[in-house]
């Protein structure tokens, strides 16, 4: 899960109640989980009674290279919550201060939505392979801090001028063309910002319900959990033979 965020937490145990009795603690990218897992497994290290497993989200595949690491098919957490009967259910008591009338309605507003979105998953796939680049300057080269800067960035600049762009891009398109062919943008394209721009053409707000409010009044609705449990079943399940 995401570093930090408490309520993605929350929304896990909302969906899959199963996991309510699981120990869950936020993580950062695969790397960093895969790597924790493998740490705490470790011959040696006496955990009694505590399995230790992950979970991860999807990239372009649900490969994570360690028996002990699940991964279900989803891009993030918030692409378990876009199923139209649970936002249509969950904006229900709202009456029609909403654009929410019928669940078809909602359906419409999602295909628009990851319509929209076609382009904009394209080039965030580019942007996962660029390099990563963060300026520090140790305190005692302060006094050479500009130098410092330009070097680092040199560095960068070097290794993004490895990189083929346009073959990049290319390899984006495809892959985002092939999630659009398999009918799958819900759960492959950038579900967190696929849910604010549905909030957004539901007109949520005039609901006077915040984003995150949002959220978890779909993972509370029985559709929503069987959306999850579809999605992330095989998952949970490999983790319980664990």
């Amino acid at each position: 899960f995401r570093s930090g965020v408490s309520s993605d937490v929350r929304m896990v145990a909302q969906l899959l109640p199963v996991t309510k009795s699981w120990a869950l603690v936020p993580g950062r990218a695969k790397r960093d989980v895969v790597t924790s897992v493998q740490r705490l497994r470790q011959n040696g290290l006496e955990l009694p009674g505590t399995p230790v497993f992950g979970v991860v989200d999807a990239d372009s595949d649900d490969a994570t290279g360690d028996e002990h690491v699940a991964a279900w098919p989803v891009a993030m957490i918030e692409n378990l919550l876009l199923d139209p009967q649970a936002i249509y259910d969950a904006l229900t008591p709202y009456g029609n201060q909403t654009g929410a009338s019928t669940p078809a309605a909602v359906q419409a507003a999602l295909q628009r939505v990851t319509d929209d979105r076609v382009e904009d998953e394209i080039r965030l796939r580019v942007q996962r392979q660029l390099p990563i680049g963060r300026l520090e300057v140790r305190p005692d080269l302060l006094d050479r801090a500009e130098d410092v800067a330009a070097e680092q960035t040199q560095k960068w600049l070097e290794r993004l001028r490895e990189l083929d762009i346009p073959a990049l891009t290319q390899a984006a398109r495809v892959e985002v063309e092939a999630i659009v062919a398999a009918g799958t943008q819900l759960e492959r394209f950038h579900g967190k910002r696929i849910l604010h721009a549905v909030y957004a053409d539901l007109r949520v707000t005039d609901a006077g319900l915040a984003k995150p409010a949002f959220a978890l009044a779909i993972a509370a609705q029985p559709a929503a959990k069987v959306r999850a449990q579809r999605l992330a079943g095989p998952a949970i399940e490999r983790i319980l033979l664990d």
